[in-house]
């Protein structure tokens, strides 16, 4: 199934489904599986097919497919009371249910936990690499020959070297590193291998410079001065080049010696110089050029080679540490899933897979399949291929919904060719192909506005395929862009002619590194919002704001923020933006470094820091890092803030995380969190009054009311000055399987051309799928502004050249080029909606976490208080005590012994008039009943209530400390946030027979 932006897939995705299971309405949900790409995906789409089941079920209604509303009904009873076999998962999700029940086969250890964050796995990866260089002599040698190979990354090696190690986490590279690894473990055999690369290399050199000092030599004996005669400075050139060849090989000013015009001479001197071109002269020229020719691919390549060559020998022992890590912390790395489950499904018998994993599918849907990876479906097809006998015409075993318009995940290893070969590769299933037609997303006039700029004959695909084919090359193995796009028209569902608008600016722009247009693009941004707000009534959340950088969200973010518009985005409520968390950094800065100038800066910037500073130096520094984070919160009273508290929360969540694989070194969590944690975000609220900014990327899938694309100037083709690399076969006999090279031009005069063409098309088809995802997310408007320089080039490099050449401009009085279609409908009703940040209090518990020995006596009376504890959980009124303790002797908690000295202590203890008055039944009793607060559960040991009232109590059986007031002080400002008007706290403590008051 073909489904296009807004086109209705979740609905044809949940009413297949139903098909599926009313062919047996107990049973049938068991032989389902539908897969998604996202735990969101995952849960809308159960939650869509439940209910709708829900509705079919209903007395009255349609209940098709099923035969009646009772059918339905039984199906919806037999879904919900068996909910975990009913299959409705993610597609990682669904290689885990298959890894966990082969870990013995696949020899991996049964506690494993998956990690999705290679990050950590990666730093210790490049820390081990650091330590092995001293007992590797060899290995160091290598690491200096990259470092002389690419001299401009020797001020940050470590950084290069993560770079080099995340080709570990990519899915192409996956199948190569057990040969890359044979290949490198005689590590003299590729220092021989490279030494052979550079004498070659030597030798073109020579040669060249031998035959252009022959050259040099015959043109100098003319009667003639190169300054008189030479108009391209090409003499010059053939002299420099008898000294140092250099990359001339390559070069493009010599070639114009080869032309018989002589256009490389000065006009007065052609006849003069003709005298002398005898055709033995032109024979060497031309020979000269033509070994030139014939020889530079080979040079081209050699180079390419040769700077890249190291990267790989270090790689190699990258990966040993790369797998190492995840021995050592019984961890599987998700990147690694695929691969697994591949070996596992190719070697075994697909029925035996689902015997152990105790399923039996005879219907699979496939969500986003535009999305899916080659090895991901590598491992889906032989599942999908004995399903296929299950279906017939009317209803088919399996379903597969895609778009290859909407495949901008290329970086995470999606893989569009799939889809869109889908038909040739499965043709012996029956396939049959449908396409969604009907928009219901978008307003008539957005609807036929990306109808015309996607129009696979005269639109952005045409253009920018006749573009690819005139200045880079046609490859036959490739399909026409063209083609990509011949299922995008669509009908608009919505039937309100005329609605919808589109709006194109281009703004005037001089160079094409200056970024100054953006102000004027802000500023129409922002001016446009306003007036819409003003003149037709859409509220802050009808706004989503689109980029093609993170970057940019930020710089948007912070305009919009300055201009008093409520903002909503992960760059807005990052970690690195709140004003605690940046506080909490700088002192365990100081703290890390024992920094007196930094302490004293700190001091005067904070004066909470100030009155601390003698108690965090004595009493803080040395603690585990969770505990002593807890601390400086509790201290510099950054929990006093409850706007900062979701900040903070986060903040410990990403600790915890770190410390989870991580040690309690400050300055190493410090160097961790520069490098992993700093784009963290809190998690994004919804139902507020804010405008939206997202990435393209992100915005997949979602849906707004007015859409602006206010840096609408991307790339169309590979950036030159940002390239990523690509794996190429090295082939001249070279061992080693791949190696990634920059995908620059250059590549097109080496023997990886049609890799970097293949690498060229290819981001062209992604760069106009963003266009495509962006323009295809409004409902209501489309606004798009960019900078104007397709005047100044016909090279649609840009996608604002693009746009520009697609539609017919209206010069404005500003003289802008700006295109205009539609009118805004109405504003849509709405909710209302909360604060952009729900205040919240952050819970500080500050616990004595250090390690010691406790004497006999100390470890007995915290035992006996436990158990004290435990019974006063089920003493309700003081009658309650004799039930509470046999339940504990029969529990086998107490000795009988043991119950007798209970019953005297806590017979004490209710008779003191302080404690009488909680187990009288004068009040509402909850004991330990749960508190659940956004930020964890809270359970005080027993809270009385009446009417607006409520009193928490606390028991203690140790010695008074001053954090048990605030834990009871915690617990009453949530009971307040719950209501009570009249909140109250007690502590009892038991050793001492007293009850405290807390306020």
């Amino acid at each position: 199934m073909k489904a296009s932006a807004g086109s209705g897939k979740t609905y044809s995705l949940t009413q297949t489904c139903l098909d599926y299971l009313s062919v047996n309405p107990t049973d049938a949900y068991r032989r389902v599986m539908a897969v998604t790409f996202t735990n969101k995906a995952t849960a809308e789409m159960k939650d869509r097919i439940v209910q709708a089941l829900a509705e079919k079920a209903k007395p009255g209604s349609n209940p098709a497919p099923f035969d009646s509303n009772q059918a339905a009904y039984k199906c919806l009873s037999a879904v919900l009371q068996d909910y975990t076999r009913f299959h409705v998962m993610t597609i990682d999700q669904f290689f885990q249910k298959i890894l966990r029940n082969f870990v013995r086969e696949l020899k991996i250890n049964q506690a494993y936990e998956v990690e999705t964050n290679t990050s950590l796995a990666i730093d210790y990866a490049v820390d081990a690499f650091f330590k092995s260089l001293e007992v590797d002599d060899s290995l160091y040698g290598w690491l200096e020959d990259y470092l002389n190979d690419d001299s401009e990354n020797f001020a940050d090696v470590r950084k290069k070297l993560k770079s080099i190690a995340q080709w570990l986490d990519k899915e192409n590279m996956a199948a190569y590193l057990p040969q890359l690894t044979e290949a490198t473990k005689d590590k003299s055999s590729m220092k021989t291998c490279k030494d052979q690369m550079r004498s070659r290399l030597d030798e073109l050199d020579a040669e060249f410079a031998r035959q252009s000092k022959e050259l040099y030599e015959q043109l100098e004996s003319m009667p003639l001065s190169p300054k008189d005669w030479d108009k391209y400075n090409v003499i010059n050139k053939l002299k420099t080049i008898t000294v140092s060849a250099g990359a001339d090989i390559v070069g493009k000013s010599l070639p114009k010696m080869a032309t018989d015009d002589f256009g490389w001479v000065k006009k007065d001197f052609i006849p003069q110089v003709t005298s002398y071109w005898t055709p033995d002269w032109q024979e060497k020229m031309h020979k000269f050029f033509d070994w030139k020719e014939k020889n530079k691919v080979e040079y081209q390549t050699l180079t390419i080679l040769l700077r890249n060559f190291s990267n790989f020998v270090i790689l190699a022992d990258l990966n040993r540490h790369y797998q190492q890590y995840q021995k050592d912390n019984h961890s599987l790395l998700i990147s690694s899933c695929p691969q697994l489950v591949n070996d596992l499904i190719h070697d075994c018998e697909t029925p035996f897979i689902y015997e152990r994993v105790g399923m039996t599918i005879e219907h699979y849907m496939l969500d986003e399949f535009q999305d899916t990876s080659t090895k991901q479906w590598s491992n889906f097809k032989p599942l999908l291929d004995m399903a296929k006998s299950q279906g017939d015409e009317k209803k088919p075993a399996n379903l597969v919904v895609g778009d290859v318009k909407q495949s901008i995940y290329r970086w995470r290893n999606s893989n569009w060719q799939l889809l869109s070969g889908l038909d040739e590769e499965c043709k012996d299933w029956k396939v049959k192909t449908e396409t969604l037609k009907n928009n219901w997303r978008s307003c008539p006039e957005i609807v036929r506005f990306n109808n015309a700029l996607f129009d696979p004959q005269k639109g952005a695909p045409a253009v920018i395929h006749q573009y690819f084919e005139e200045n880079f090359a046609k490859l036959t193995s490739m399909t026409g862009i063209p083609s990509l796009y011949q299922d995008s028209a669509q009908e608009p569902a919505l039937k309100e002619d005329g609605t919808g608008r589109v709006e194109l600016r281009l703004f005037e722009k001089t160079e094409r590194s200056n970024d100054a247009w953006h102000e004027s693009a802000r500023g129409q941004m922002l001016g446009e919002m306003r007036r819409l707000r003003q003149e037709s009534g859409y509220a802050w959340s009808d706004f989503a704001v689109l980029v093609r950088y993170q970057r940019h969200a930020v710089e948007l973010a912070d305009f919009l923020v300055a201009n008093g518009v409520p903002v909503l985005s992960t760059e807005a409520l990052s970690l690195q933006s709140s004003p605690a968390i940046h506080q909490l950094l700088l002192v365990l800065q100081a703290m890390a470094a024992n920094d007196a100038n930094m302490k004293s800066w700190l001091a005067v910037r904070y004066p909470a820091y100030a009155s601390q500073q003698t108690v965090i130096d004595t009493q803080v520094v040395g603690k585990p890092l969770f505990e002593a984070i807890e601390q400086l919160i509790l201290l510099l009273e950054l929990n006093q803030d409850s706007s900062q508290a979701p900040y903070l929360q986060a903040f410990q969540d990403s600790v915890g995380q770190y410390l989870s694989k991580g040690t309690n070194d400050y300055e190493a969590f410090l160097k961790w969190w520069l490098e992993n944690g700093s784009g963290k975000s809190i998690v994004t609220p919804e139902g507020i009054d804010a405008v939206t900014i997202s990435t393209i990327h992100k915005s997949k899938g979602l849906d707004d009311g007015v859409v602006f694309v206010p840096y609408c100037d991307w790339e169309t083709c590979i950036d030159q000055k940002k390239a990523s690399e690509i794996l190429v076969k090295p082939g001249r006999n070279i061992s080693l399987p791949v190696i990634p090279v920059e995908a620059k031009s250059v590549l097109s005069e080496t023997d990886f051309r049609d890799s970097y063409l293949e690498e060229e098309y290819r981001t062209i088809i992604d760069n106009l799928n963003l266009m495509y995802v962006a323009f295809t997310r409004p409902k209501c408007g489309l606004y798009v502004y960019g900078p104007d320089e397709s005047d100044k080039s016909d090279k649609l490099n840009s996608v604002n050249s693009l746009l520009k050449k697609c539609f017919t401009a209206n010069a404005s009085e500003s003289g802008q080029w700006v295109y205009q279609q539609g009118r805004l409908p109405k504003a849509p009703e709405h909710k209302q909606v909360s604060g952009l940040v729900k205040e919240l209090s952050y819970p500080v518990e500050v616990r004595d976490m250090e390690l010691r020995l406790h004497d006999r006596d100390e470890e007995s009376a915290r035992s006996w208080g436990t158990k004290l504890h435990a019974v006063l959980e089920k003493v309700g009124l003081a009658n309650d005590l004799d039930a509470a303790l046999d339940e504990h002797v029969r529990a086998g908690n107490l000795t009988d012994k043991e119950r007798q000295t209970a019953k005297e202590e806590l017979t004490q203890m209710l008779a003191l008039p302080d404690v009488k008055p909680w187990f009288d039944g004068s009040m509402q009793v909850k004991a330990e009943a749960p508190i659940l607060t956004r930020q964890g559960t809270w359970r005080p040991d027993r809270v009385l209530l009446s009417g607006n009232s409520a009193l928490v109590v606390d028991y203690k059986f140790g010695e008074p400390k001053n954090s048990y007031g605030e834990q009871v002080r915690r617990y009453m400002r949530l009971l307040s946030e719950m209501g009570y008007t009249d909140v109250r706290g007690a502590i009892y403590y038991h050793l001492q027979k007293r009850v405290e008051r807390v306020s």
